[in-house]
């Protein structure tokens, strides 16, 4: 470390290696959180080899028709964005086997960029440098893409990230809020693909996987809110880059092979503590209450019965072996032993219990639900703040009603509200209340008797049927 100190403020392209580090690791950290808990390491690794073919182009292009402005890193950033859309227009759309369209992507870059890499002339060492990786040759216009990069992501993330942890943990919700599932699937794609492309220059693009994946997996042995991890896994991810070009300029070491060991010994010390203090709390005993603090010897007697799991099965099985002893010797006493018979003593009259009145309980209980649901529909559709719904309210939580299904219990609350309410405040008040339950209360019992269908209710501001006059007795 102090050797690269020392020449940190005599060389420009280490303070060029440090801001790449610095912008490379915001990304790892933000979108390491959304692959680990949406568990898609694997399309790292197909869309991390497909920028080769990205980089090889780029590279023919500059060499053969001399686009000098099309640098690798566009080149890559080109081949990123297409296997992502790629990628999620087949599995969503076209309803293509993931495995096999990730396999496809992976082995298509890898075959394109030797296709370029081959018909471009001379020995491009630039190639080399994204495949394993050379965080030292980092240049200032590379440094300007990267910062482009990172500030989209920062913003998407920020801006959309509700919607993000939703399709990571319940992708059906999406749509339950009428969102396009597949948008969603697309912008996470496009996050991946260009946090690979940040992350190629600092580990090259073999080794991309393990330094997107394993920060954010360590940190999740810690703690596990995502926002949490994502922060965390940020600042472990530029220590050890930090620690890795260190250790690398010190030691005359390859940097990025340097920073993925560092990662990788992390992640298993992280692992191997988590274990042992799982271990460790499967072996602590259980606390004492505070009540039984003074029979000490009786609640030692019982925790050392819970230390030996042994000694509690060889304890149950003396006593169940006892107890079946017991029984052969009843159902075989001994002729000298035998007891004199004793007279049978009558059973006991069963006392009844008082039964409850179910109904009342029954209304009393659905009182209480509708006047917490009408006090819910009030405080989620009242905009105006009025104290009830006018029309325009009441439309647009009909409308919503229509098209969302994770609400559907408000909406049979609101047609049994509606049947209450005489008034139609939302307010349900005593009078009306005990209306209801005089009108429950009063119906007949069905006894099995099939019910009619009950006529449809007539629309709002329609004008209702006169009512059909009973028919007369007739005369006798």
């Amino acid at each position: 470390m102090p050797i690269l100190l020392q020449d940190l403020l005599e060389f420009g392209y280490l303070r060029c290696t440090l801001a790449a580090l610095l912008l490379a690791s915001v990304a790892c950290g933000i979108v390491g959180g959304y692959v680990v808990a949406r568990r898609q390491s694997y399309m790292i690794g197909a869309i991390s080899h497909s920028l080769l073919g990205g980089v090889g182009l780029a590279r023919y292009l500059q060499v053969v028709h001399a686009l000098t402005w099309f640098t690798p890193i566009l080149g890559a950033v080109l081949a990123a964005v297409c296997a992502s859309v790629s990628i999620t227009l087949l599995t969503l759309r076209a309803r293509a086997r993931l495995d096999a369209v990730l396999s496809a992507v992976w082995t298509l870059g890898v075959a394109l960029g030797i296709t370029f890499i081959s018909l471009t002339p001379g020995y491009a060492e630039d190639l080399n440098s994204y495949l394993f990786g050379s965080i030292l040759l980092v240049s200032p216009s590379d440094l300007a893409v990267m910062a482009a990069l990172d500030l989209f992501i920062v913003v998407c993330a920020f801006l959309l990230h509700n919607r993000l942890l939703a399709y990571c943990f319940r992708p059906e919700t999406i749509e339950l809020r009428g969102l396009s599932a597949t948008g969603t699937a697309l912008l996470l794609n496009l996050l991946i693909a260009l946090t690979v492309v940040l992350l190629a220059q600092v580990v090259g693009i073999v080794l991309v996987l393990v330094l997107l994946v394993l920060p954010a997996a360590t940190v999740s042995t810690l703690s596990h809110r995502l926002s949490n991890i994502m922060a965390l896994a940020g600042v472990l991810s530029l220590a050890l880059s930090l620690a890795g070009l260190a250790i690398s300029y010190q030691y005359d070491l390859p940097a990025g092979a340097t920073i993925v060991e560092l990662t990788v010994a992390a992640f298993l010390a992280a692992s191997v503590i988590r274990a042992s203090r799982r271990r460790l709390a499967r072996r602590q005993p259980t606390p004492t209450p505070q009540g039984q603090a003074r029979h000490h010897h009786r609640h030692h007697h019982h925790t050392n019965q819970n230390r030996d799991p042994a000694m509690k099965r060889l304890a149950l099985l003396i006593a169940t072996a006892g107890l079946g002893l017991a029984a052969i010797a009843q159902d075989n006493p001994q002729p000298a032993d035998k007891p004199a018979a004793q007279p049978a003593q009558p059973p006991r009259p069963r006392q009844a219990k008082p039964t409850p009145n179910v109904r009342q309980q029954s209304l009393q209980r659905q009182k209480e639900r509708l006047t917490t649901a009408a006090a819910d529909i009030l405080k989620r559709y009242d905009k105006n703040g009025d104290g009830k719904l006018d029309q325009g309210e009441r439309d647009a939580m009909l409308k919503e009603f229509a098209d969302a299904q994770t609400i559907a219990r408000l909406a049979r609350d609101f047609s049994l509200i509606e049947r209450i309410d005489l008034n139609h405040d939302l307010k349900l008040s005593d009078d009306e209340l005990q209306s209801f339950e005089q009108r429950v209360s009063n119906r007949p019992p069905h006894h099995g008797v099939r019910k009619q269908p009950r006529p449809a209710r007539p629309a709002a501001g329609l004008p209702q049927p006169p009512a059909k006059p009973a028919d007369k007795p007739a005369d006798k």
